[in-house]
This record gives C-alpha cells, sequence and structure tokens, in this order.
C-alpha cells in the first residue's frame, strides 16, 4: 500500500521503481517471442529495452507475405470498428428506455462524436491507424490520452515502454512506462529537481545525454473526483530513476492510458496477436523463400565440372594448342564433354507449391484469406457477401474486446472532455443524474444487427402466409414499433423518423380524412339512392296514369 507515504518522498520512489521491476520480471519470459514477432512481422523494430548478450539477432528476412497479412489484418480490424461516414457510436440509457426527446439528443451526440472523431485535424484516426498494428501483431496496444488546447489529444505509446496490472476484475488499472528523454527537455520540463541540477552540472553535452524517466499511473486510495490535482481518484507521478527522485505528482479523474488486447488468458495480463498462430509459418516461410531462391540461382548459373587437371588451362588465342590428355584417360572423344554442368538445383516447382501453401495458411491465420481471391469459377456477389459475413461472424468476439477495452474508455473519456467544452447541445432535463453508456455501430456491429432485421423480416413473411388462413394473425404485429426496430437494425439515423406524437397525430388526421370520405360516399350512395328511387316512384305514377286512361 502506497497511499500512507509521502508521495514526493523518495521511499515513495523506491516503492515505485520496486513495483515497476516486479513487472519488468513478470514480462521478461515473453519478451523474447515479443522480440521474434518484431523480427518477422516488424523489420528494424527492437521490443527490448536493452541489448543482452543473448538477445535474438535480427533476421534475414526472404518472405514478406506475414508482413502483408499483418497490416491488411490491421486494416480490417479499424475497417470493422470504426465508420468513414456514418456514427459508430451511440449514447445510451444502462437503466430504463430512453424516450423520443432522448434518443433525438443521443443522434446528435452521436453525430458529434463522428464529426470529432474523423475531424482531419484530430489525431484519433493516426493513433488508432498506429494501435491497429500493434494489437494485431503484438497482442496489445497502449495509447494517451489528455487534453489539450483544442480539446482532446490521442497519442500511441511504443509497447516495449509500458507495464501493467490487472485488478480483481480483469481490468487494467495500473500502468508504468519507462522511457527516456534529453537532459536539456528534463530540465525545462521540471527545472526544480536537485537531480536534474546536479546532473547538468557533471555534463557539457546536455542535448546528447539520456535520462531514465519512469511514469507511474495508478489507483489512489481515498481519491476524490473533483479534488486537486494530487487528490483525484488515479495518481499521477513521473519518477527519476537515476537518482530516485519523484520529480511531479499530479492525478486525474479516469485512468489516461487506454490498454486494448486483442486475445488474452485467463489470470494473464498480456495479450496475445494474430502474429503469434502465424509465426512457425512465417519462419518456415523465409526458409522456403532462401533455399527457394538457392536453388533458382544454381539452376540458372549452375556450378561446373571437368577433367582437366586444374592447372590446365585452354588457351584461346588463334592458332594455340591445347592438350587435353585427360580426354583418352576416360575415352572421350568429343571436347564438348570436357566442361559440364553440375545440375544441382533441384525441383523448383516444389518449393513454389509448398510456398503457396503456407502463404495460404499465413493468411488463414491473419484472418484475411477471404481477401485473395482464389482458384476456381469466379464467386458470384452472393458467395462473396456470404463469406465475409461468414469473416465477420468469426472476428465477432475479437472485435467486441477492442470495443470494450479500446473504443469504450476512448469514447467515454472524449464524451465528458467535449461535454466540459460546451461541444453538445444541452441534453434534456430528464437525463440528470441517469447513468449514460455508449453502444457501438461499427460496419461488423452494424451487419451483426442486420442479423435481427432478417429474423423480423422472416418472421413477417411467415406470419403473411398465416394470414392467408387466419387473418387475425396480423394483429399480433405492432406495426410502427416494428418499423423502428428494423430502421435501428439497418443503422438508419432515427431523426428521419417521426417522433411518437408526430406520428399519431398524423394518424389521427388520416383516420379523420379516411372517416370524412367514407361519410361522404356513404351520403353519395344514400343521395344517388333516393334519386334513383324518386325516379323509381315517379316512372310507376306514370304507367300507372297511362293504364286508368
Amino acid at each position: 500500500m502506497m497511499d500512507p507515504v509521502n508521495e514526493r518522498s523518495e521511499a515513495f520512489a523506491k516503492l515505485c521503481l520496486q513495483k515497476f521491476e516486479e513487472m519488468k520480471a513478470t514480462r521478461a519470459t515473453r519478451e523474447p517471442e515479443l522480440q521474434m514477432i518484431c523480427d518477422y512481422i516488424f523489420p528494424r523494430r527492437d521490443f527490448s529495452l536493452t541489448k543482452e548478450p543473448q538477445a535474438l539477432r535480427t533476421r534475414k528476412l526472404m518472405d514478406t507475405t506475414g508482413m502483408i497479412a499483418h497490416e491488411r489484418l490491421a486494416a480490417t480490424i479499424y475497417g470493422y470498428m470504426l465508420s468513414p461516414h456514418s456514427p459508430w457510436t451511440m449514447p445510451s440509457l444502462l437503466e430504463r428506455d430512453a424516450t423520443y426527446e432522448e434518443d433525438a439528443w443521443f443522434d446528435h451526440v452521436s453525430r458529434r462524436n463522428h464529426t470529432w472523431f474523423g475531424s482531419a485535424s484530430n489525431t484519433f484516426r493516426v493513433c488508432m491507424a498506429e494501435d491497429s498494428l500493434d494489437i494485431t501483431g503484438l497482442g496489445t496496444s497502449v495509447s494517451w490520452e489528455d487534453m489539450g488546447p483544442r480539446g482532446p489529444v490521442y497519442i500511441s505509446i511504443p509497447l516495449r515502454q509500458c507495464y501493467w496490472l490487472e485488478d480483481e476484475n480483469g481490468t487494467i488499472d495500473t500502468l508504468h512506462r519507462f522511457y527516456q528523454m534529453t537532459l536539456r527537455r528534463a530540465i525545462l520540463k521540471w527545472p526544480d529537481s536537485p537531480g536534474l541540477q546536479e546532473m547538468m552540472t557533471k555534463t557539457e553535452r546536455p542535448e546528447s545525454q539520456m535520462v531514465d524517466i519512469l511514469h507511474v499511473v495508478e489507483p489512489r486510495e481515498n481519491g476524490v473526483r473533483g479534488s486537486v490535482r494530487d487528490r483525484k481518484p488515479w495518481r499521477d507521478v513521473n519518477v527519476l530513476v537515476d537518482k530516485t527522485e519523484v520529480l511531479e505528482v499530479g492525478g486525474h479523474e479516469r485512468f489516461k492510458y487506454n490498454v486494448g488486447r486483442f486475445q488474452k488468458r485467463s489470470g494473464d495480463p498480456l495479450g496475445y496477436g494474430a502474429a503469434w498462430k502465424a509465426m512457425p509459418l512465417c519462419k518456415l516461410a523465409s526458409a522456403a523463400m532462401e533455399a527457394w531462391v538457392r536453388n533458382a540461382e544454381k539452376a540458372a548459373d549452375p556450378a561446373k565440372w571437368t577433367l582437366l587437371p586444374r592447372s590446365t588451362s585452354f588457351d584461346r588465342r588463334p592458332g594455340a594448342m591445347n592438350y587435353p590428355n585427360a580426354m583418352t584417360a576416360f575415352g572421350l572423344r568429343d571436347a564438348s564433354k570436357l566442361i559440364q554442368n553440375l545440375d544441382e538445383g533441384g525441383n523448383t516447382q516444389v518449393a513454389v507449391e509448398m510456398l503457396m501453401h503456407i502463404h495460404t495458411k499465413i493468411e488463414q491465420a491473419f484472418y484475411v484469406d477471404w481477401l485473395t481471391p482464389g482458384e476456381g469459377p469466379q464467386k458470384t456477389a452472393t458467395e462473396v457477401y456470404d463469406l465475409r459475413d461468414m469473416r465477420l461472424r468469426t472476428m465477432g468476439p475479437i472485435v467486441a474486446r477492442l470495443e470494450h477495452e479500446k473504443l469504450n474508455t476512448t469514447v467515454e473519456n472524449t464524451f465528458e472532455y467535449l461535454q466540459g467544452m460546451g461541444y453538445y447541445d444541452p441534453p434534456p432535463a430528464s437525463l440528470d443524474k441517469q447513468m449514460i453508456s455508449f453502444e457501438f455501430r461499427g460496419p461488423l456491429a452494424t451487419s451483426q444487427r442486420q442479423g435481427e432485421a432478417e429474423g423480423i423480416m422472416r418472421a413477417l413473411e411467415s406470419a403473411a402466409q398465416v394470414a392467408q388462413l387466419d387473418p387475425d394473425v396480423l394483429l399480433l404485429f405492432k406495426g410502427a414499433d416494428t418499423t423502428r426496430r428494423l430502421v435501428d437494425a439497418y443503422g438508419m439515423d432515427g431523426d428521419l423518423l417521426n417522433s411518437p406524437e408526430v406520428y399519431e397525430e398524423k394518424r389521427a388526421k388520416q383516420a379523420e380524412v379516411g372517416q370524412m370520405q367514407q361519410e361522404m360516399m356513404a351520403t353519395q350512395a344514400a343521395a344517388t339512392a333516393l334519386r334513383d328511387g324518386a325516379q323509381g316512384v315517379a316512372s310507376l305514377q306514370g304507367a300507372q296514369g297511362g293504364a286508368a286512361a
């Protein structure tokens, strides 16, 4: 427990460093595997903070299939979660259904959020693109969210710098970031630091000397929302590692680091990416490609053998005499057989077929095999959509985790920031003290929700067939509510529909107009009947008068 200790004391700095070393030791067993992923998937990228003698060396890459498949998966995940042309988040109430007025404000917030996240001057899309690469390859991505001069800012943090812990609910609530900066930048940021001042007096090149900084963000016991910085629920501490000195103490209302994991195992705080499964295939593909290139070189420029002694060479000058005595020793009579190619290139077609098989497996491991047209007859549009939907359903659990861990925190933090800036219209009074959450409506969520719409349509079609036997079956369905559910499932903006009050008003007017038309038709029918009746009476009277005469 760190709270009883003065957060600005050296003892507190030692506790932070001790906790950091424990977290570092926990991840040390995984760093060789992470470094191997960097070697094959992220060229020229180091994961380990320090180079150890036994550290993995950079490998010579001969095949880029894994890199390409990884980038395509990252782009696919990005496209699954975020929509460039329609809002992909929607506020909702946790305790009750929203009224039409509240739904209208939620639609407004959704559109304003989409405008903010999609703005060209916003760093969110760039940050998410970088995080998508980390989360699909290394299994985890880390970003930092804070309030800038023009609004919220988003920064992707190198995973190699970050160490974290989970709470008892499996939620990451503690993160230590170990990074470096030049001594000159550090002294400009923390000019009152005795340790940095001492280091300045001992160097002549502060612009090139690096200092180690540990940034700690973790829960603060007895923290109070809305309090001063050093009493907020989340402590923010910067420690100068070289001098075991606390440089700065602050706090936040929310956990500012945003950690997302592609997949994870119970009890393991580290995530697993698709590259973990594809790594054996990527290594095999690189080795097979290297062997294929080596054999192709031998086939194109094969080694040669000859029967002549090594010291003997042909004299090709005009009129020169050559004495190939070895010909008679082996019974050769044709000089063209003295030097022959040594065929050791092997069958390169076998390597080509094996590489094609490995490449297919790599694309399957990265979930992007459906993006590559296969051999055989061309697929119809229906087959392509069915294949896409199948892959969407396969990726559903993975994207759901990313939405929960990565996007949910980002959206909620951004909502609080923007609401404090007055970015939204004033909410209805009925939302006061109501718990608001967010649901995601990206391309994947929309595709999954369309399954609900298809189910409703199939039910209506079945009911229409039953209605041929019993017309009263159609009375079971609420037409207006069913239509609103279909509109919501298809992702249509609720503002395009009339409110329930306007709908009932128009319905009443339409019923009134219909009743008036029925009354007019009834009046016209009665008048016609009376006219026809009067003419019939007159005709009858005329006929009777003629008979009397």
